[in-house]
């Protein structure tokens, strides 16, 4: 499921839950207005062109004009973009394995750049 699709309120069956997206009609503008005006704490790496954050291997910065999801799941295709924090029961065990993966890849990457 992408933003785009969410309701405002809808139930999620796999785990009886009742979801809310009371921020759903908010552009980005709005929110950091509102983080502005009323101080809201929030993570200084929003400063340095990460405006979507996750975990390290599942987030990338950003170059200005791409779109503020395109750090988030990088490698993956859009279609696919989760790392497993939504994901049904069923298939947690391969949500956890392509984690472990990811995280290797990540590793690798970084450790050829060094």
């Amino acid at each position: 499921m992408t933003r785009g699709t969410l309701e405002v309120s809808a139930f999620d069956a796999d785990n009886g839950l009742q979801k809310f997206n009371p921020l759903l009609d908010w552009s980005n503008n709005d929110v950091w207005a509102y983080i502005r005006k009323y101080g809201v704490p929030y993570n200084k790496l929003h400063d340095q062109f990460y405006p979507s954050l996750g975990c390290a291997p599942c987030t990338r910065s950003i170059t200005p004009g791409e779109d503020i999801r395109a750090g988030r799941w990088w490698w993956e295709n859009p279609e696919n973009k989760e790392c497993g924090l939504h994901v049904s029961h069923g298939s947690l065990q391969a949500s956890r394995e392509r984690i472990i993966e990811i995280a290797a890849q990540a590793d690798a990457k970084q450790k050829v750049s060094a």
